[in-house]
This record gives C-alpha cells, structure tokens and sequence, in this order.
C-alpha cells in the first residue's frame, strides 16, 4: 500500500487525489475489511497521514515515518 501511494501522482499538498480503497481494491485485490485494518494501522503508526476529505472519501499522504520528512510544523505561543 505505501509503495502504492509513494509513486502514485501527487497534489502540491503530498495528498494522492485517488481514493485508498480504489488502490486497495483494485491494485492489490483486498477486501474492504483488510483495507479498513491495515489503513488504521498505517495511520496510527504513522506511516500515512489524514489530510482532508473529498466527499464522503478521506484523502491522506505519506507520513513522517514513511518519507523521513517533517510533515507538520509545531505552533509555539509566542509570549510579550
């Protein structure tokens, strides 16, 4: 899945705009059940990473673990 979604075409974002189920399913022929698994794991351990929502169809990208790059920028409070 992850080597699916690292040459698959890219928004600015890191966002693939093709929907995760549609690869799972017809790329490598799982279930709708294994998706959902195996997805919730790549998420958690940070692997991919929710981005936003097209529809009813999330849309994530590579995470940090799975691009070795800093995705996100933490905010400080700036104090007076």
């Amino acid at each position: 899945m992850l080597q699916l979604y690292a040459i698959m075409p890219k928004e600015p974002s890191g966002a693939v705009r093709k929907t995760a189920r549609k690869l799972a399913e017809g790329e490598l022929g799982w279930t709708p059940s294994l998706f959902s698994r195996v997805r919730g794991q790549l998420v958690e351990d940070g692997w991919l990473e929710y981005v936003d929502k097209l529809s009813n169809s999330p849309i994530y990208r590579l995470g940090e673990r799975a691009t070795g790059q800093r995705t996100v920028i933490p905010l400080r409070s700036r104090t007076a």
